[in-house]
């Protein structure tokens, strides 16, 4: 009987050991999940990597997308300040050409001026606004010439009327017609008391219009033919102006350096000084 039993005890002890064999616990299980080996790649693992290189791609071409924007976006800004400055140099070279223009006609002025009145010391008798000399009817005779008047006093109204007939067009602008004036004016009275200034303005009339050669040409006769006139310092310093603008810097420096020396003090230095500074500026 106690075999029997013993045997009992000892086929249900191995029972319970095959059925704990057979199932592990569930612990046990989820270590095995845990340390299983991963499964190998598959069809949609490989397109998800090709998904991952292409937005990638996409990233960078955005990245020099945005980049080509930027610059352009400058380039646009940079062109716009050029443009500005192009248009603020424009507006500068303008207001300089009008001043010159205008200091230019307050000159023309003061020589008219002083020309009128070195004409009245001479005339001593009151001249129309065309320059003819005013007779009364006792200074006529039966024939209707003028008496009592001296040839010389007619010469130099005449003179003087043609003169100012050549420098009104000047100041008014009408520089061919000046020019035209003057040249007839110099082979009448090429030795008159206003023939240095004529000289002058002929050159002043051509640098006008930009005809920088035959301007040279006409302010140097003022030195060859005029030595002692008071235009002679003005003529040089257009002749350095002339220099200039035919981009002979080395005739220009020497000219109004020439200016600098000789008249020291005087508004024709300070102008000269001026424009060899803007030389300098430029590189000249």
């Amino acid at each position: 009987m106690q075999v029997v039993l013993k045997l009992s005890l000892l086929l249900s002890s191995l029972l319970v050991i095959g059925q704990a064999i057979a199932e592990p616990p569930e612990p046990l299980q989820e270590v095995v999940q845990q340390y299983a080996p991963a499964p190998s790649l598959g069809g949609d693992s490989e397109q998800s990597s090709n998904l991952l290189d292409k937005k990638l791609d996409g990233n960078v071409i955005y990245d020099l997308l945005e980049q080509i924007a930027q610059l352009k976006r400058e380039v646009s800004e940079l062109r716009g300040i050029s443009e500005q400055q192009s248009h603020e140099m424009a507006l500068l070279t303008k207001r300089q050409r009008s001043l010159y223009q205008d200091v230019d006609r307050r000159m023309l002025e003061l020589e008219a001026g002083s020309s009128a009145r070195g004409g009245q010391r001479v005339n001593r008798r009151p001249v129309t606004s065309s320059g003819l000399t005013v007779t009364s009817a006792n200074n006529v005779n039966a024939a209707g010439s003028a008496v009592g008047v001296p040839a010389g006093v007619t010469d130099a109204a005449t003179e003087q009327a043609a003169y100012t007939k050549a420098f009104n067009l000047l100041k008014e602008g009408d520089y061919s017609q000046s020019i035209t004036a003057f040249r007839s004016f110099l082979a009448t009275y090429s030795t008159g008391k206003y023939a240095d200034n004529a000289q002058y303005w002929l050159g002043e009339a051509n640098y006008a219009t930009r005809d920088y050669k035959t301007a040279l040409a006409e302010f140097n006769k003022i030195l060859a033919d005029y030595p002692d006139s008071p235009k002679r310092k003005d003529a040089e310093l257009k002749i350095g102006f002339t220099y200039y603008e035919l981009k002979n810097w080395d005739a220009a420096k020497k000219a109004l350096n020439s200016v600098l020396s000789q008249y020291p003090g005087t508004t024709n230095a300070r102008t000269a000084q001026q424009r060899l500074e803007r030389m300098a500026r430029e590189g000249r």
